[in-house]
């Protein structure tokens, strides 16, 4: 699309030019009109083309180093955590520990990474995984024995639920919700407040070491808000995927970078490092006020979000039939989740159909856990390990 502003920018400034600058009383505030205007054009093309993954995998299978952006650390921090720590446990270890300790060098405490941004996330992650496998045990498809020690302490921490252990795991979603709203959860939020960073990128709840924290190792010193909004736009690409509370900081930000930048307690250049259009944030806002599903709160007791992000947990531990008992029973109870997307591992041909359908529904629905529900998919429809038993990368063999 052809720039008009940016055109008629350049000819002002140069007719201005050619007249000896006349025109501007030779304060050059012609060229600097068109400056101020070019540099807003590339934010603009760099806030458009953003994308946290494709900045990720500019560095392959390497390891967090000082080379890499703020992006890339971040999003290698997030998908490590959240991923279960029982394929290349070491390797894991390394990458998430070198992460941290870059960020660290930046201005960005390791424990309001671990614990303020990733924390309630990971809780749900574990207790949706741990829920499938104490479902398995009870229909006798798998034995606890086989599963690595740190699983085992969350299916222990299962059976202390009281409303858990008169069930016979026919069904995943009663424990699931059980876990989520009950006993577990108090449990794994005190877990993620007061464990040792090693013992949570672990997931390690059994016998983990308590560490004592100070309120400023949690936040940033603008807050809890402010600290959220740091990790969404360093993670997350799209704004419909960030907190609420996230979006006024943006818009704050573009005004004001500096002031911002102060008010957080990071380096400009670190925030930088990233543009968001005010078109964008605007945007996600209006979807969010005008088709606010994701903060439905079901009958399962969980927001319409939280039961994706339980979903893709699932999906991305490759649990696809917990997955799809799930997503199943869910609809059943409401019928705004749809368990379309969670049978395309088993029906390729779904695949195919639902990617051109996701458009679609990024621009009607709006419903973001959904793209990320079907951008997970989609890497497991095109995996060759995707015939790799369900419970087997949990084994210790």
């Amino acid at each position: 699309m052809t720039d008009i502003v940016g055109a008629a920018l350049k000819r002002l400034a140069q007719d201005c030019g050619s007249d000896g600058h006349r025109m501007c009383g030779s304060t050059m505030g012609c060229l600097a009109a068109l400056e101020a205007h070019q540099a807003a054009a590339r934010r603009e093309e760099a806030a458009r083309g953003f994308d946290v993954g494709r900045v990720r995998a500019l560095h392959g299978d390497g390891l967090p180093a000082h080379n890499w952006s703020t992006t890339a650390l971040m999003r290698e921090v997030n998908d490590r955590v959240l991923a279960p720590p029982f394929r290349e446990p070491l390797r894991r270890s390394i990458a998430v520990t070198l992460g941290l300790a870059r960020l660290g060098e930046r201005g960005l405490p390791p424990d309001a990474i671990i614990r303020t941004c990733l924390g309630p996330t990971l809780v749900r992650h574990i207790l949706v995984q741990a829920a499938s496998f104490w479902c398995a045990e009870r229909q006798g498809r798998l034995e606890r024995k086989s599963l690595e020690p740190n699983l085992v302490g969350w299916l222990e921490l299962l059976d202390q639920e009281e409303r858990i252990s008169g069930l016979d795991g026919s069904e995943m979603t009663p424990v699931a919700v059980a876990a989520l709203a009950g006993g577990p959860a108090e449990a794994a939020n005190e877990w993620v407040r007061t464990a040792a960073v090693a013992h949570i990128v672990a997931w390690r709840i059994d016998g983990y070491l308590r560490v004592e924290r100070s309120v400023e190792d949690f936040v940033l010193p603008a807050g809890k808000d402010a600290t959220r909004w740091i990790f969404d736009r360093f993670t997350k690409t799209y704004p419909d995927e960030w907190l609420t509370t996230s979006h006024p900081w943006e818009l704050v930000f573009n005004r004001q970078p500096a002031m911002t930048a102060n008010r957080v307690g990071l380096p400009l250049s670190l925030l930088e490092e990233r543009f968001v259009t005010d078109d964008a944030i605007i945007g996600a806002l209006d979807r969010r006020l005008t088709s606010p599903h994701d903060q439905d709160v079901l009958e399962s007791g969980l927001r319409t979000e939280e039961l994706f992000e339980a979903i893709v947990a699932l999906l991305e531990a490759r649990e696809f039939q917990s997955a799809c008992i799930l997503a199943r029973q869910s609809c059943e109870a409401s019928p705004q989740v749809s368990s379309f997307p969670c049978s395309m591992p088993f029906v390729p041909s779904r695949f195919t159909l639902m990617r051109r359908a996701l458009p679609l529904m990024a621009s009607n629905l709006q419903m973001p856990p959904g793209r990320r529900c079907g951008r997970s998919i989609a890497s497991l429809v095109l995996s060759s390990t995707m015939t790799q038993p369900q419970h087997e990368i949990h084994s210790r063999d």
